[in-house]
């Protein structure tokens, strides 16, 4: 059984600025996680966020 294929999804917000300033963090953290949630349930995926100040990378495992 092949246990390490993984869904990569990265979401950028560039289209506001306000979104890439460091007040705006859990706002952002939590739209991505929403995303990740919905897109692609909780199998397992390598998150990758670009929103300037509050760009991270995450796994998630199932």
């Amino acid at each position: 059984m092949i246990q390490n294929i993984f869904s990569s999804t990265q979401p950028s917000f560039s289209g506001d600025p306000k979104s890439h300033r460091n007040e705006t963090y859990h706002l952002v953290y939590a739209l991505a996680d929403e995303l990740v949630n919905r897109l692609v349930g909780y199998a397992n995926t390598l998150l990758s966020v670009h929103s300037g100040e509050n760009s991270y990378n995450a796994e998630y495992k199932k």
